[in-house]
């Protein structure tokens, strides 16, 4: 009888340290594809952690990060609440969220998850960045501009901000405060078309007011 009941354990024990191995080759590979942008290898991999882990708010938020990035927002919102109904603590997945909703055009409530994001981490300059365009997409460019200005002061060099901010200053007619980000943008990164076409555009305009010809 002895000698069943261990067997019975072993086999248990052996059984339990397959699932824990394949749990652990599926997690490794998910890090793998998302380091190299895999991503439907990476939800695939999320997918089938699924079945040994179901109900965690960190599976949740990297499948639902990779949807994003997949280009699939409808899915990656669906992950990201779940996420958020899990564990509502963490400013990175209404984050991620809010740009969901902006690429479905749903801006108002990307503009709730963008401030719950910016609650819960008020110094990370890419969630004022993200409310900011939010704002701009909806034609509000004063908001935009003071969210802009917010992402500026925490990091001066995130990646396009200055031409974002440019854009907004644009769109109020502010063409001097515009030209300033353009060529900042510039100085980062010389091969932004776009800064550069809308610094162009800008200059044509004020030349124009002026009466320059030339």
């Amino acid at each position: 009888m002895g000698k069943e009941k261990s067997a019975e354990n072993n086999k248990s024990a052996g059984q339990k340290r397959r699932t824990w191995d394949w749990f652990d080759v599926c997690i490794n590979a998910a890090h793998r594809f998302m380091k190299k942008e895999m991503w439907q290898d990476a939800i695939e991999a999320f997918s089938a952690i699924e079945k040994f882990s179901p109900g965690s708010a960190f599976l949740y938020n990297r499948r639902g990060y990779a949807y994003l990035k997949a280009g699939m927002p409808e899915e990656a919102v669906a992950d990201l609440t779940a996420s958020i109904e899990i564990d509502d603590r963490f400013g990175g997945t209404f984050d991620k969220r809010g740009t969901c909703y902006c690429m479905l055009g749903r801006h108002n409530e990307a503009l709730l998850d963008y401030t719950r994001a910016i609650e819960r981490c008020p110094d990370t300059s890419e969630f004022h960045a993200n409310r900011g365009i939010c704002y701009m997409d909806m034609g509000d460019y004063e908001s935009a501009v003071a969210d802009l200005d917010k992402a500026i002061d925490l990091d001066n060099e995130l990646d396009r901000i200055y031409y974002y901010r440019g854009e907004a200053h644009r769109a109020m007619g502010n063409y001097k405060q515009a030209l300033a980000d353009y060529d900042r943008e510039l100085e980062l990164d010389p091969l932004d078309m776009n800064a550069y076409a809308s610094r162009l555009m800008v200059l044509e305009i004020t030349n124009a007011e002026s009466g320059y010809s030339g």
